[in-house]
């Protein structure tokens, strides 16, 4: 059976082998080699372009999500800044307020460390005791 098989392989491959071995076939085939090496070397370039354009599509998008971004904190940066500011303008006023307070009560202490004993009525003992200790302990 395999004799058969060979017979077969013989008048199937006797042809490709006589086609082989004429110089002017050989030529050719060897065209057809670099033709198919100079495709090969296309299709493999177009890969290559393919493939960094959509790199560079893809950094394009990268780049674009991330300036949205940069937006996106500039403007909470902005508001946050506003924010600060208006609270620094409150403690600002508090603190002025405070040394305004201080400043009248510094007066009034003066203002009581300074009047004569003369000025003293009758009062009541809690209100005179507290006088006393607010004009700098006398009693």
């Amino acid at each position: 059976m395999w004799v058969a098989a060979l017979k077969l392989g013989g008048a199937v491959f006797g042809p490709v082998a006589r086609f082989f071995w004429k110089p002017s076939n050989r030529y050719l085939l060897l065209q057809a080699g670099i033709v198919a090496a100079a495709a090969w070397a296309f299709s493999w370039q177009h890969d290559q372009l393919e493939d960094a354009r959509a790199a560079a599509d893809t950094a394009a998008d990268r780049a674009e999500a991330q300036e949205a971004r940069a937006d996106g904190l500039e403007k909470t940066l902005e508001a946050e800044r506003r924010t600060h500011a208006r609270e620094i303008e409150a403690v600002r006023q508090a603190v002025e307020e405070e040394r305004a307070r201080a400043q009248r009560a510094q007066e009034l202490l003066e203002r009581i460390q300074a009047a004569p004993p003369e000025d003293d009525g009758p009062i009541a003992p809690v209100l005179r005791d507290t006088l006393d200790a607010l004009r700098g302990g006398e009693e």
